[in-house]
């Protein structure tokens, strides 16, 4: 196993100015991977994303990518910590015998230390280098230490550091995304076949168009595509959900003899960020969901990513416009 270098710290604190300078000059005597660990401000991969990549003293040449779908561990910690866990596996099965993790800056309040604190004991660093100002992780650095058995080195916050308002980081964002989406042309693929993670769609046995139409009339909602799996019958609608449609369910529920009625609107969907990956989970790339053709039954979807290996299909935790900017993320349920 590689030697496993952690930076830990808040936002704008110089993390990835640090680690990408020590990384560089370990380089010439080590094989080093830099680890990208920060979902919302990535440096190797696409926002949604976490990377590793070959330290060179020129610069990191890119490694790998693994889809987590969220800018921020508070809303995908388990999918985020999973992701570095397999980008490191691929650095030290690459050869690469020296590793510097570059941490979000997510280190305040009790979801972030139970984050951090599943990160340390899952990756098991060598050393944690903490960037603070003023003690501001208070007891943070010292349990990562104790979870992990590393050994805890202070590095000082340069001077010229200075914090970026939060236009700076997403218009940063916004150009990332950009850039991975640019040139994307439309697709529709055939649902049988395709493996789907993060959302109901694709998760069911469909049911017979004519059927879905029918539960349609029946809740006054406009279904174009319908599923049952586990007693729950999910049903796909073009349009925003009618409220009230709850308590039409009864005739619904007999028919299909579920236990349960989902409806879940298509038009919230579009613009979810996907993760596109191929038959053993190998990241392919990004894509936007454009929604179900009603008359095809075929998924839709934007991306620049060639579809001759797709095999699999992450939904992501936020939705995006055709220039990458934000469309905000998606509230339980709603997948």
């Amino acid at each position: 196993m590689a030697e496993r270098i952690l930076v830990l710290g808040a936002s704008d604190r110089g993390k990835t100015y640090t680690v990408h300078q020590l990384a560089r000059e370990a380089a010439r005597t080590h094989k080093v991977a830099l680890i990208d660990g920060d979902t919302g401000q990535s440096e190797l991969g696409p926002p949604g994303t976490v990377s590793w990549a070959w330290m060179q003293p020129e610069g990191p040449q890119r490694g790998g990518t693994r889809f987590v779908g969220a800018l921020s561990p508070a809303s995908a910690a388990l999918e985020q910590i999973i992701a570095l866990t397999e980008v490191v596996r691929q650095a030290e099965t690459a050869g690469a015998n020296l590793l510097f993790l570059d941490t979000p800056g997510y280190v305040s309040g009790p979801g972030a230390r139970r984050f951090l604190a599943s990160l340390v004991q899952a990756l098991t660093p060598n050393r944690i280098l903490v960037l603070e100002k003023d003690g501001e992780l208070g007891s943070l650095p010292s349990l990562l230490a104790t979870l992990s058995g590393a050994e805890l080195s202070p590095l000082p916050v340069a001077d010229a550091v200075v914090r970026k308002s939060p236009s700076v980081r997403a218009t940063r964002r916004l150009t990332r995304l950009a850039r991975a989406l640019e040139g994307a042309t439309e697709h529709q693929l055939a649902l049988e076949g395709l493996t789907t993670l993060g959302a109901t769609l694709g998760t069911g046995a469909p049911i017979a168009p004519h059927l879905a139409r029918w539960a349609g009339t029946a809740l006054r909602l406009n279904c174009v595509y319908g599923e049952i799996a586990e007693g729950t019958l999910a049903l796909f609608v073009n349009g925003p959900l009618r409220p009230g449609w709850e308590s039409l369910v009864g005739l619904t529920l007999d028919h299909f003899r579920v236990t349960r009625v989902r409806a879940i609107s298509l038009t919230s969907l579009e613009g979810v960020c996907l993760g596109l990956h191929d038959e053993k989970g190998r990241y392919l790339g990004i894509g936007r969901f454009l929604g179900l053709d009603p008359e095809t039954q075929r998924l839709k979807l934007a991306t620049t990513v060639p579809l001759e290996y797709l095999a699999l299909l992450t939904f992501g935790r936020f939705r995006i416009t055709t220039d990458g900017q934000m469309l905000g993320e998606l509230k339980p349920g709603e997948l």
